[in-house]
């Protein structure tokens, strides 16, 4: 393994494991150090991203029920986004390309986002 591979997985572990400890230790909905939602704060409705905070906090509690009803939209692509994430650190995209360009292409990705502004439409109607 070359040296700047394994300073990168040094550094997005280390970031993890601190982001990890700070969404486990402390709830978002009671602490004010947390982000909050500008479009949620400035006209109440929530957008397709809100709740993730929330739901990250009791996903690693193992509450997975509450995490559910925080964001389901995000919940169900929680393990998509992981893949995405371990796909890219470890350079794996590049060995299986036609895999990547199939879960992570345009065309999906424009798929994920129409389902999302539907997603943050409906969550605001009901």
């Amino acid at each position: 393994m070359y040296p700047h591979r394994i300073l990168k997985w040094i550094v997005v572990t280390l970031a993890f494991a601190v982001v990890t400890t700070i969404y486990f230790l402390y709830e978002p909905q009671q602490h004010n150090f947390f982000l909050v939602c500008p479009l949620h704060y400035f006209t109440g409705f929530k957008c397709p991203l809100c709740g993730l905070q929330q739901m990250i906090h009791h996903v690693l509690h193992g509450q997975f029920l509450t995490a559910f009803t925080d964001n389901p939209f995000l919940f169900i692509l929680l393990p998509y986004i992981i893949i995405f994430i371990y796909l890219n650190i470890s350079a794996k995209k590049d060995k299986h390309p036609k895999f990547y360009t199939l879960l992570y292409g345009d065309k999906t990705l424009l798929i994920l986002l129409i389902i999302a502004l539907i997603f943050g439409i409906f969550r605001n109607l009901i």
